[in-house]
């Protein structure tokens, strides 16, 4: 499938992929398997609305077809195409079919092009009537978060507006393990509770991968786990925390989302304890370099100054609280590391214990630095209001006010916004 007539016009967003080989050089099927994922990840990224992804690797004699999607990947033995012509032949012509969900591609979502641009697109759904709704992408027709993985959950979100109000609108599509409770029952189940994400509509099943397979001879991996593509609309409470106005509003962020944390480990709302995974807040990094950042921010005790002189002092006494909580704990940790297994499950089991406690502790943390910011800027204001009465009619000042406005973002924005929260995952150490 390529667009336009030029190398310019050729891409991974344009493109599907046939590998061919020299016949007796070809690689063995763990190599081509290494090689064939960096085509296909490279596609799901630059075709976002792609459901799964097939690429056909040739020799002068055999073909293997490699299929990957959400659970994983699948591929044939190899196939003599001199002796399966017929194969051969419907295979080359099902990866450049013009018919959109023959190649893998979710046809809800679509774009108008330009010179070899997307310019503007629309998305389709079902709303709460199950009438199906279409949507105009809102600015960007690119999604404004996605996840870069192959295999997963692979979420991808994203904004639009409601044709009718021309009002901001998130949709969240995800593919959840078929034995997992959806998040839109959570939602359901959350409607009308002030501080919560209100949802607006859903669809719990728009596919599943098991249904994508069609090679009863091909090679599964034994541990295939079924996903299944569900799509929730959600109202949008804001941009993400990255663009914070104020020091005093990045904070309440944070402690907001850890609260919210709070309310699932400890199911205060009673509605999402069977969902392991609705507050990702940090979930961003790979492990190495989630790793490292850690690492980098625990193991040196100083904060270089190129940060402390850009923030006030009640922000850099909260990092220094929060990673001196965070060593205590490592260091309780590792010890238990040391400790015989039948010792270690019963120190394991006294810090978990005090889990609330530690909880507790980082949110005074937070309060406390918020309390001192806010009372630094009222100090400040009640200074500069605070002026002997002219002698003379004062000229009114061109300069703009510098009063920063105190925002302390509800949990819903936080729920809303965080789930593209670029923060290491430094919480769950």
């Amino acid at each position: 499938m390529i667009a336009g007539t030029h190398s310019a016009d050729i891409g991974f967003s344009n493109i599907s992929c046939i590998e061919i080989q020299v016949e007796g050089e070809e690689s063995p099927v763990s190599e081509q398997l290494v090689h064939i994922a960096i085509y296909a990840r490279q596609l799901f990224i630059h075709q976002p609305n792609r459901r799964f992804v097939r690429v056909l690797v040739l020799t002068g004699q055999y073909l293997r077809l490699f299929h990957f999607d959400r659970s994983g990947v699948q591929y044939t033995p190899l196939l003599d195409i001199h002796t399966n012509p017929h194969t051969f032949v419907r295979l080359v012509l099902g990866l450049s079919s013009p018919n959109e969900n023959d190649i893998g591609l979710d046809t809800s979502i679509q774009w108008r092009v330009e010179n070899g641009r997307k310019v503007s697109g629309t998305l389709k759904t079902r709303g709460a009537d199950d009438i199906e709704i279409i949507y105009p992408l809102h600015h960007n027709v690119e999604p404004f978060f996605r996840r870069p993985d192959i295999c997963g959950r692979c979420t991808t979100c994203w904004s639009i507006s409601d044709p009718v109000s021309r009002e901001e609108l998130i949709v969240k599509d995800s593919w959840r393990p078929h034995n997992r409770t959806s998040e839109y029952i959570c939602l359901r189940e959350a409607l009308g509770i002030s501080g919560v994400v209100q949802m607006l509509s859903y669809e719990s099943d728009r596919g599943q991968t098991a249904h994508l397979r069609g090679f009863r001879s091909a090679t599964c991996s034994s541990d295939f786990e079924n996903r299944v593509n569900t799509r929730v609309v959600i109202k949008c409470y804001g941009d993400p925390v990255t663009k914070f106005t104020s020091a005093t509003e990045l904070l309440c962020a944070l402690r907001d989302a850890i609260a919210a944390h709070i309310i699932h480990v400890y199911n205060h709302l009673g509605i999402f304890h069977s969902v392991p995974y609705p507050l990702n807040l940090w979930h961003k990094y790979e492990g190495h370099d989630a790793a490292g950042l850690k690492l980098g921010f625990l193991a040196v005790d100083s904060i270089p100054y190129s940060i402390a002189s850009r923030w006030p002092e009640a922000c850099v006494n909260v990092l220094y609280g929060f990673r001196a909580f965070l060593r205590s704990i490592i260091r309780e940790k590792i010890r238990i590391t040391h400790e015989k297994p039948a010792n270690a499950t019963a120190i394991l089991k006294s810090l978990r214990s005090s889990a609330e406690d530690h909880y507790a502790h980082v949110l005074r943390l937070f309060d406390d630095g918020i309390a001192a910011l806010e009372k630094a800027e009222a100090e400040d204001t009640a200074t500069r209001c605070v002026t002997p009465a002219p002698l003379i009619p004062a000229v009114p000042s061109m300069r703009p006010s510098t009063e920063r406005i105190l925002v302390h973002l509800r949990l819903g924005q936080i729920l809303a916004a965080l789930d593209h929260f670029s923060v290491p995952a430094i919480l769950h150490l």
